[in-house]
Parts: C-alpha cells; structure tokens; sequence
C-alpha cells in the first residue's frame, strides 16, 4: 500500500455545536471539531479513532488521521474499498474531536456519524450491489491467538506523544495507546476492543479488495499486528518468505492472529456517493 494513505493532509479547521438529541430525538453529537490533521514530523503517523461508548472515556471520541473516506466506512459500516468516492475523499485527512451525549450506545454511533457528514459535507449516498472478487476473514487452523478484551492499564497519553516514534525489536513502530501506524511500509495495528468486522475492514483498507468477516468470532479483542505493506489492490501474498525483512499481511494474519484470508466472488454492498462538499461547512 502506498503511504500516501498515512501522510495526505488537508487545510480544514471546523469547530460546530450540535444538539445532543436535536430535532424528532435524533441522535447527534453534542460538539464535533474537525481540524486539519497535521503534516508528518517524521515519527510515523498513527491512524484510527478512540473513546467514545464501551470506553473508558465515553463522552469524547477523537480520531486522527482519518481521511474522509475512512470516515464514511464508519458511518455507515462498510469496508473501505466498497466505498465509491471521488479520489480526494481517499487522500485528504482530519482529525475529528467529538462529544458524546451521556448515554448513548455503540449502536447509535453510526447515526451521529451519517448526521454529521450529511450537516457539514452535504453528503448524499447510496447503497448498491456489486458482485466482485473479494475476501472471506477465517480462522485458521490451529484456532485463534488473541484473547477477548478486558481491563486495559491506562496510557498516558501525553508521554506517549513525547519524543521520536519508538520501534521494537523487529523494526516495527511500537504502539502504546490504541490506533495504527506505518512508517516505511512497516506498519502496525494495536487495539484493546476490537470486533472482527473492524479487523476486516482494516485489511480491506490495506489490500484494495473487499474482506468479508466470515470467522463466526462475535465478542470484542485484544489485537496486536504488524506487517510489510503490499502493493494496494494486489491482493494478499502468498504466507511463504517474508519480504522487505518482515512479514506480508497474510502471513502476519496466520502466524500472529492464527487467521487467514480466502479468494472467493460474490455480491458485495457497495455505498456509492453521489454528492460530497471538500470543505465542510461551519453549520
């Protein structure tokens, strides 16, 4: 995958209030601020959202680095690559700052997300069947090698931003609080509650082609990956030689997770965008 994905950045600086359950009971964040993600510092880049319901800071959900794209995959649960957008909406990222209303559940989440790009992007979507070579997500033999989530210590997350990006022995960026990051097509995923859809939809972000969860595994996991990023749209390489002194993604899948991915063509939901403002507005 190229690192474009990890480093674009945009020039957008949005602060909004919204009702927490505005007009008919809908629900709506109460503030959201969307600001230009940063430049790259040379530390790495780290993608991904956290807090938010089913954290331990359910009031506030942040997210950075998350193109536009990226945002539509969330709010209307979709994998990446079964969004069909104009090619900025993959290039331009934001970091998103959210408020949540107390009491709302995961569930309505995807809800808040749609009324907030529809508010400020005038968003206007379809959904579409497609049928195209894809993915299925199943566990491997041997069963899976990751455990179901539970109490996380607390990250300090301002030492954890201090100083130059830290690696591990094998030369991947080290994470220490939630989200994903690459740094010369190494990259690493680090989540403390994460849902086996969740896990396919990022690799269909990093293989260009639809991943489908077919694991039958419904609880939420601890998952720690890393790999060589591969060529977007390739496909996944075959689990033999590492390349680039590491391991491809399908190897990772089955050596660290005890997953693996199967070529399969199917009917595929696509979300079709027909309309989407670049710059979103203030109200």
């Amino acid at each position: 995958m190229g690192m474009s994905r990890w480093l674009a950045a945009m020039g957008l600086a949005v602060s909004a209030c919204l009702g927490a359950y505005g007009q008919a009971g809908r629900a709506e964040f109460e503030v959201a601020s969307i600001k230009a993600s940063p430049p790259p510092d040379g530390r790495g880049v780290t993608v991904g959202c956290s807090g938010g319901p089913g954290t331990r800071d359910p009031g506030m959900l942040s997210c950075e680095n998350m193109s536009l794209k990226e945002l539509l995959t969330i709010a209307y649960n979709i994998n990446y690559d079964q969004v069909a957008a104009p090619e900025w909406a993959a290039q331009e990222k934001v970091n998103v700052a959210a408020r949540v209303p107390a009491g709302t559940t995961r569930e309505q989440l995807p809800e808040m997300w749609q009324r907030l790009l529809a508010d400020r992007f005038r968003l206007a979507a379809r959904r579409e069947p497609r049928v195209v070579s894809k993915y299925d997500l199943m566990v491997a033999k041997g069963g899976p090698k990751f455990r179901e989530a539970g109490e996380e210590a607390p990250v300090d997350d301002v030492a954890a931003s201090r100083g130059p990006q830290k690696m591990n022995k094998e030369g991947f960026p080290e994470l220490t609080r939630p989200g994903m990051i690459g740094m010369n097509n190494r990259i690493s995923l680090y989540q403390t509650k994460m849902r086996m859809e969740q896990l396919a939809k990022t690799i269909s972000g990093q293989l260009g082609r639809p991943v489908s969860d077919q694991t039958d595994l419904k609880g939420e996991y601890v998952i720690r990956l890393s790999w060589v990023a591969e060529p977007t749209g390739a496909g996944p390489q075959p689990p033999t030689p590492d390349g680039a002194g590491g391991p491809t993604l399908s190897r990772a899948l089955q050596d660290q997770l005890g997953l693996r991915l199967e070529a399969t063509r199917g009917p595929v939901e696509f979300l079709v965008v027909d309309h989407m403002e670049r710059v979103a507005s203030e109200n």
